[in-house]
């Protein structure tokens, strides 16, 4: 069991290029946007986790319920927040071959919170083959799986560097009530993770997605989930 405090001062502001649509014109104007608010959240974490290893785990399972409380001791921002995460990961043929699974769910109970306080899908660990933050909204549902497979490992100075290829599989969508939620709506992404793993704790990655708004690129380092 996990207790955690944040605290956030912010505002949104329009971005720096001219020729893409200014967010301070939209309308109408989504909450947040050139408004400083102050958010004073408490959450509550209770997480099983079977993993072998934390950071580029081989095999096990990660379960993570929490709640999350904004404005109860102060802040302006004022919203109540419920979400669960499951993780599996299962090897084969002495790990050559690891398939990893996702899935998740986010909600909130408040119209007014800021945008940069509500769910978000889109990057690097959701929906790669979007944006960061792409899709915004009171509530989400993401899935994913991988196949992440060895192809070569390299032995130097005593460190094994393994060099693996992640074909992807990712659906999600973001929406404000649970009763508009639609499968026909779902967003859907397939790509190619290119990763080199020093383990316990050391990965290198570079993920390419595709969807219906073209391709993305994200370097980084840590696995997606």
């Amino acid at each position: 069991i996990t207790l955690a405090n944040r605290f956030r001062n912010a505002s949104v502001v329009d971005g720096p290029i001219d020729s893409l649509p200014q967010i301070s014109k939209f309308l109408p104007r989504p909450a947040g946007v050139e408004q400083r608010a102050q958010t004073l959240a408490h959450k509550v974490l209770v997480s099983y986790d079977s993993r072998d290893l934390p950071m580029a785990p081989v095999q096990g399972h990660a379960v993570e319920l929490y709640f999350e409380n904004a404005g109860l001791l102060g802040g302006e921002v004022r919203y109540e927040r419920l979400g669960a995460s499951i993780k599996g990961f299962y090897p084969f043929r002495k790990a050559r071959y690891v398939t990893a699974w996702r899935f998740g769910f986010d909600g909130e109970n408040s119209d007014d919170a800021p945008l940069y306080e509500q769910a978000l899908l889109g990057g690097k660990d959701s929906l790669r083959g979007f944006g960061d933050a792409r899709f915004i909204d009171r509530n989400k549902v993401s899935y994913a799986i991988e196949e992440r497979m060895k192809i070569y490992t390299l032995e130097a100075f005593n460190v094994s560097v393994d060099f693996e290829v992640a074909p992807f599989y990712e659906a999600g969508t973001v929406f404000n009530r649970a009763a508009k939620l639609r499968v026909d709506e779902l967003h859907h992404v397939g790509g190619v993770g290119l990763r080199s793993v020093v383990r316990p704790n050391v990965v290198g990655a570079i993920e390419v997605g595709f969807s219906q708004e073209g391709t993305a690129l994200f370097v980084g380092i840590d696995y997606p989930f």
